[in-house]
């Protein structure tokens, strides 16, 4: 009997640690970001990540290739990634290509205004036994960031273009690029304001709000996101904190 009770009390305090260590697991959410310095190694150099996994009958590729270049006077950026992913089972291949990358002028006419332009060229193209659908899209056009009272503030626009067949093939490939019902142009714009790691005018406020806008002569959108942390240490130690 007194085994049987050592037994469920050992039982009992395990469970409550438990839960215990459960309840003050503090959300990775709510967590106030700290400041992190950037070094000369992190901005610079080249990274090359290949990553490949295998789940029932697909199998995905991913490979990337980054070159940055941070300077006193200006940044550099190029990407060049590539997923595939098969499956053997239904014999379909995606394979999705993105060259997206930019430059920067920093010091632009004045302290604190950076100025230049970038490109998003992205290409998603799907195999099966049947046909070859490919589709793509290109954003290029100027840049402009600015820290406007210590908000950090980016706006872009310039020219979008689309083009999407399904029945893609090197012999028509030609044909493609001059079929105009098979191509859509117009132009997009985009900004970013705030920045998840700083506090907004000092305050214990983290904002950032994101918006993109495309106009094309077939399609039409708007996407946007944004978050808002408020952390404040309350007189009794404990810190308040909404999302």
């Amino acid at each position: 009997m007194k085994k049987l009770l050592h037994l469920s009390f050992a039982l009992l305090f395990f469970m409550t640690s438990h839960i215990e260590a459960q309840v003050n697991q503090w959300p990775d959410d709510l967590h106030i970001p700290e400041p992190m310095e950037e070094s000369d190694s992190d901005l610079n150099g080249v990274d090359f990540i290949s990553q490949q996994s295998l789940y029932m009958n697909t199998i995905i590729s991913m490979d990337s290739f980054t070159i940055a270049r941070e300077e006193q006077s200006h940044n550099l950026r190029q990407l060049t990634y590539y997923r595939l992913e098969k499956n053997e089972l239904f014999e379909s291949r995606k394979q999705y290509f993105d060259l997206s990358g930019g430059f920067l002028k920093k010091g632009f006419l004045m302290p604190g205004v950076s100025m230049g332009f970038d490109w998003t060229p992205i290409l998603l193209l799907n195999s099966t036994n049947v046909n070859h659908a490919l589709s793509g899209s290109i954003d290029v056009g100027p840049v402009v960031q600015a820290d406007v009272l210590s908000l950090p503030i980016a706006l872009r626009g310039g020219l979008a273009g689309k083009l999407q067949t399904e029945n893609f093939s090197l012999d028509n490939l030609r044909e493609m690029t001059s079929d105009n019902s098979l191509r859509d142009k117009g132009l997009y714009a985009a900004f970013d304001a705030g920045s998840a790691d700083a506090p907004v005018f000092s305050l214990p406020l983290y904002l950032s709000v994101k918006g993109y806008g495309r106009s094309q002569k077939t399609t039409k959108l708007f996407t946007g996101m944004g978050s808002a942390l408020y952390c404040r240490d309350l007189p009794s130690g404990d810190t308040l904190s909404l999302l």
